[in-house]
């Protein structure tokens, strides 16, 4: 006795598997033209604005020492005025965006204020004349 199994799948279930095909086959095919229509992926990022990102760095950094390394002199150096502007500059230098290229120019001048800082609380002149130098070093190479 042999029978012969002739069913045929029910046609609702045809219906909700070629639907979720055409849904994820829309899905892609959408994703797919939104990536080419804006021609980037992911994390890719513009030459030009990283040229802008470079361009406004050195332009705020620019503008954040202006002024306070003209006024280093070595009567003023040690003055609570001057320990508060370095201060003040330091903490807009960490909340700065910094390019990856200027990444090390940066640490080095985050670097050289705290030294100051240190020389300030320490009465130490040379310490801060010292790293006063190193500043308009890396300013000069900004």
């Amino acid at each position: 006795m042999r029978q012969s199994i002739n069913k045929k799948p029910s046609s609702r279930i045809i219906i909700v598997i070629v639907s979720i095909f055409l849904l994820f086959s829309g899905i892609i095919a959408s994703l797919g033209y939104y990536y080419q229509k804006n021609g980037k992926v992911a994390g890719d990022t513009d030459i030009s604005s990283q040229t802008k990102i470079l361009i406004e760095y050195q332009n705020e950094f620019n503008n954040i020492f202006k002024g306070y390394l003209i006024l280093s002199t070595s009567d003023n150096v040690l003055d609570d005025n001057f320990y508060s502007k370095t201060v003040s500059i330091k903490e807009r230098l960490l909340e700065m965006k910094v390019p990856a290229e200027l990444k090390e120019s940066h640490l080095n001048s985050v670097l050289s204020l705290i030294e100051i800082e240190n020389g300030i609380i320490a009465q130490d002149i040379d310490l801060v004349v010292s790293n006063i130098d190193k500043l308009r070093k890396i300013m000069n190479n900004i």
